[in-house]
């Protein structure tokens, strides 16, 4: 991505559902590909339900 404070994911076969914290569990979106903006943490329920927790920093 051109701006550094984003990191784009994305799935090549199955949807994921994305949903930011504080997101109720039932809120998040199904989707193949999300922008992540850095700083916030994001979860990510895989089609198998595993849940995984993502978030973007910046490092030097």
């Amino acid at each position: 991505m051109d701006d550094p404070n984003t990191l784009l994911i994305r799935s090549k076969e199955a949807p994921f559902e994305i949903r930011e914290a504080g997101t109720g569990r039932d809120q998040g979106a199904s989707v193949r590909s999300a922008v992540l903006k850095r700083d916030i943490l994001y979860y990510i329920i895989l089609e198998s339900k595993h849940e995984i927790s993502i978030k973007a920093t910046k490092t030097c």
